[in-house]
């Protein structure tokens, strides 16, 4: 079985579990919020990769799906414009930890980084789902 993370999704999931133990004002501005944070997606991806096995899952091949500026954004520039924009988070640093975490499960997992400028997660989901597909292997994504 193949599984498809959504690394954006991934990672803001934790992000908003994590900085509720915190005490800081702007998530991920002190070193102890960036270590909590690392761990708390170690741990994460971890438990999501048991319970596929507890389910009866082999799995083949582990993609991250990453994201990077839209090219939707070219065509309409008002594209999630909407979005409420939190101040309570240094995304910097999130971005940062994130690159470190998918380096970590790339040497120590075999897991596939995917990133490709201008592509959102849901684009990349939608080639590599077709990629595995074609093979006809089971694919699961986490979004």
């Amino acid at each position: 079985m193949n599984v498809i993370f959504d690394s954006n999704y991934f990672g803001l999931r934790a992000l908003n579990v994590a900085k509720l133990a915190s005490t800081s004002k702007i998530y991920l501005s002190s070193e102890d919020d960036k270590v909590d944070f690392l761990k708390k997606l170690k741990m994460d991806f971890l438990y999501e990769l048991n319970k596929i096995s507890d389910g009866g899952g082999v799995i083949t091949n582990i993609v991250m799906a990453t994201e990077s500026y839209s090219w939707r954004k070219e065509i309409f520039p008002e594209y999630k414009a909407n979005r409420e924009k939190k101040n309570d988070v240094d995304f910097n640093s999130f971005y940062e930890i994130m690159d470190k975490f998918l380096d970590y499960l790339m040497i120590n997992y075999g897991v596939i980084k995917s990133k490709v400028e201008g592509a959102e997660g849901d684009d990349l989901i939608f080639l590599w789902s077709n990629v595995f597909m074609s093979k006809k292997s089971n694919t699961l994504i986490l979004t």
